[in-house]
């Protein structure tokens, strides 16, 4: 098979396979009782609003890091 050949059959397996999902999505709203049309549920999320205050870093946050007294614990005995 060439590659045009190759490309159509793809694009119709891929008509396929979305005509398949639409009607089992159109028997599963016949069988629940809503409309013929799918909901599309909503991306819409409710952030609140930070003021820019609050949101910003002081220039001594940005400055100074925590500092530990040993960054890493030490070893003792010999090194595996």
């Amino acid at each position: 098979m060439d590659v045009e050949g190759t490309l159509r059959f793809e694009k119709t397996t891929q008509i396929f396979s979305m005509q398949k999902q639409q009607k089992i999505l159109k028997d599963l709203n016949k069988e629940l009782g809503s409309s013929s049309e799918p909901e599309v549920p909503s991306t819409d999320a409710a952030f609140p609003d930070v003021p820019p205050s609050s949101a910003t870093v002081t220039d001594s946050e940005m400055r100074s890091l925590p500092v530990t007294e040993r960054p890493f614990p030490r070893r003792f005995g010999r090194i595996r």
